[in-house]
């Protein structure tokens, strides 16, 4: 039950931060870069102990800047269908800082500011594709890069919601 809380408040807080956020300045070439991250990600697969369920999801505030909603909810199904458990969830910002490459693709840099881990957290996101459409991530237990942004990308993308 106190998941279920915790999840309940993180939905409700992030639905504040976006309503009460940021100018919606969309001029400049990096509005396009935040746009298609924009939306609710997320992916269902198999573990030791049944199916888990990890959800993304940004909500623009600016050309730069966006709310985020980060959870993980265990199932016992393989659809992630059903009452689960809540294992995580976190709301947070995230601010896009420029780009590098990892394997010979062009990736975006970002800081992240999220409840309940340490401030300014670097990570790298990678959307690919448009139906479906999948977000990758940087590997955050591997190498990194020499202004510490993750070298690798994550071997499980999300899907988003809402395509085909």
């Amino acid at each position: 039950m106190k998941n279920q809380s915790l999840i309940a408040a993180a939905v409700s807080a992030l639905a504040l931060l976006a309503a009460c956020g940021g100018n919606d300045d969309s001029t400049g070439s990096s509005a396009a870069g935040i746009d298609r991250y924009v939306g609710t990600w997320s992916s269902c697969y198999a573990t030791a102990t049944g199916f888990e369920k990890d959800t993304f999801q940004l909500k623009r505030v600016s050309d730069t800047q966006g709310v985020i909603f980060d959870g993980k909810i265990a199932y016992q199904f393989a659809d992630c269908s059903g009452t689960g458990t809540p294992l995580k969830a976190s709301i947070g910002t995230l601010v896009f800082s420029g780009t590098t490459t990892i394997g010979g693709v062009t990736v975006d840099r970002a800081l992240i500011s999220e409840s309940g881990f340490p401030p300014d957290q670097k990570q790298v996101y990678l959307v690919q594709g448009t139906a479906p459409a999948t977000l990758t991530s940087g590997r955050m237990q591997g190498p990194v890069d020499a202004d510490g942004y993750p070298a690798t990308l994550d071997s499980v993308s999300l899907t988003k919601e809402g395509t085909p």
